[in-house]
């Protein structure tokens, strides 16, 4: 009996095997080559930089240190004008409270406040007595009571306390930048913002001025004059000449109902 032949072994698988082992020869080969040469980006040489390292500072000793003194910048100081033609223009509608608030001063920045007994205010202290109603040569009957009331009302302000009862109506339509109010509460408003920074207030009727209206239907009259003022300012150390143009309504009684200052015709400190 013959013995049986060896099955035939198929060409294609034959060849898919070797091709394989092959591959896995070749796939053995390259992690073997690849482990034994590292990383060129890690090992190489690096490009030398461009920058070059700036050298270290040496700190030095301490006393050798020496700090510049500071310049000091003095503003020269600014010579109030005189020229009233240059304030004319200059609108006002200020209480004599507000006079330090809101009239023209061209020295607010240089002028450094002081005492009033210092030497250069010790030269100004004298202050002539407020201005009586004096009656001018035209002055009618109407002319001379609101002189009076106006004088009784500069006198006043000379110093406090305040009355204002005795020269406003119980109802005041205006009193400088205010409205509406009552005698008690202009007492309480120059006491409060005119007094104290304001003091020997010496105000007048100029000369020549005052021009009073005929009566209106309820009695009522409009007089428009010159007003000068004097007065110490304490915040500036320094006496302060003022000059408006006023307009001030009375009533039947000759209260005053409405006191304007229209106009800033001069403003100086001495």
């Amino acid at each position: 009996m013959k013995p049986a032949a060896p099955p035939r072994r198929n060409a294609l698988t034959t060849l898919l095997a070797s091709l394989g082992g092959v591959g896995l020869l070749g796939v053995g080969l390259y992690l073997y080559v690849d482990q034994n040469h590292p990383d060129k980006n890690l090992t190489g040489p690096q490009p030398a930089s461009t920058e070059e390292a700036a050298p270290a500072r040496i700190p030095e000793p301490e006393a050798a240190i020496v700090a510049a003194p500071e310049t000091v910048r003095v503003a020269a100081p600014t010579v109030a004008t005189t020229d009233s033609s240059a304030i004319a223009d200059a609108p006002t509608e200020t209480a004599p409270a507000e006079a330090s608030a809101t009239t023209p001063d061209t020295e607010e920045a240089t002028d450094a406040p002081a005492p009033e007994s210092s030497p250069a205010a010790a030269t100004n202290t004298t202050i002539p007595a407020p201005v009586p109603a004096a009656p001018e040569p035209d002055d009618d009957d109407a002319t001379q009571k609101i002189r009076t009331v106006l004088a009784g009302y500069y006198a006043d302000l000379f110093a406090p306390p305040l009355n204002a009862e005795n020269y406003f109506a119980p109802q005041v339509e205006r009193l400088y930048i205010q409205q509406h109010l009552t005698p008690a509460q202009i007492n309480a408003t120059i006491t409060q913002t005119f007094f104290p920074d304001n003091k020997k207030a010496v105000y007048q009727v100029e000369p020549g001025t005052l021009r009073v209206s005929a009566p209106a239907q309820d009695g009522s009259r409009m007089a428009t004059y010159s007003e000068a003022c004097r007065l110490f300012r304490v915040s500036k150390g320094r006496y302060q000449r003022l000059r408006t143009q006023v307009r001030v309504k009375f009533d039947a009684d000759y209260r005053i109902t409405f006191l304007r200052q229209e106009r800033m015709l001069e403003n100086v400190f001495e």
